[in-house]
């Protein structure tokens, strides 16, 4: 009986122990958390070509086509609250990317990519952060 008790007693303490050395941890900041975390690449030096309109860093560079001035106004102003990914709607003759900015809504950029509009969003869905986008297509295509 006294090593049962020794084995529950020693089994608490290593359980309070390790439960002591659990601490929270987050996938995303939420938005009334003040906290604010910067993320930068470590510095390396420029190839040589490389200049404005180049982005990224070794085999990830490529040249930026647009930024953000090309988006409607209400997007620019929670442009830094981007979060998420992109649809492609794939479909003959559409092509259209869609994303989604909390606080902005649903936009949609046209397949050659020199429009971008901001889609009417309904409340619910606009000021919430959306971790994806996904295009549902109806029985009629």
């Amino acid at each position: 009986m006294q090593r049962l008790a020794n084995w529950v007693w020693w089994g608490s303490v290593w359980l309070l122990g390790i439960g002591s050395q659990v601490t929270s941890v987050w996938g995303h900041q939420a938005p009334h958390l003040a906290v604010s975390v910067t993320a930068q690449a470590p510095a390396t030096s420029a190839k040589p070509g490389s200049g404005a309109g180049i982005s990224g860093q070794g085999k990830m560079r490529f040249k930026v086509l647009y930024s953000s001035e090309r988006l409607p106004e209400e997007a620019r102003k929670v442009l830094v609250s981007a979060h998420g990914g992109f649809a492609v709607d794939h479909r003959p003759g559409r092509e259209e990317t869609y994303f989604a900015l909390p606080g902005a809504g649903i936009l949609q950029i046209s397949g050659d990519m020199k429009q971008i509009r901001l889609l009417e969003t309904a409340g619910s869905m606009k000021n919430v952060n959306l971790h994806n986008t996904t295009i549902w297509y109806g029985e009629d295509g």
